[in-house]
């Protein structure tokens, strides 16, 4: 792979190991369209600079403690920010010159993110919440 033009710092074999040993490829970076991928967790950070860039990759989040929807209705609220560290392996944007690059880097209007809180504060979730999310996100997948 050859990471050369991309410009998220931490885009290096030592740091994402994962997709330098894989046969991931940078070509597969804004083709699409293609699905939501929804992060069920304790939701995701719109504040963190992996996630804040105009526009946004992340669409209107779903939180399955209030049934809210509203773009600061799933913030993360977890203690350490897992979802936020979540949604970064599975989709951080690239090229933004900030962090990491995602499995499945996210793109406005091509590739988005469902943020969708199913957690507590402390990182527990029921079932009651997680099968709630899982109805409400292939809704909103759509």
């Amino acid at each position: 792979m050859d990471p050369e033009g991309v410009t998220d710092p931490l885009f290096a074999p030592i740091y994402q190991w994962g997709l330098f040993s894989t046969t991931w490829t940078p070509a597969l970076i804004g083709v699409g369209p293609r699905p939501r991928i929804a992060i069920s967790d304790s939701g995701i950070d719109r504040t963190h600079e992996e996630w804040s860039g105009t526009p946004s990759p992340l669409v209107d989040p779903y939180d399955a403690y209030g049934d809210r929807i509203g773009p600061n209705e799933a913030n993360d609220w977890g203690a350490e920010g897992h979802g936020t560290h979540v949604a970064g392996i599975a989709a951080a944007p690239t090229d933004n010159g900030v962090g990491m690059i995602g499995v499945a880097p996210a793109e406005a209007g091509v590739s988005e993110v469902i943020p969708v809180r199913i957690a507590d504060r402390i990182g527990d979730s029921t079932d009651e919440t997680m099968v709630a999310s899982g109805g409400r996100c292939t809704m909103l997948a759509r």
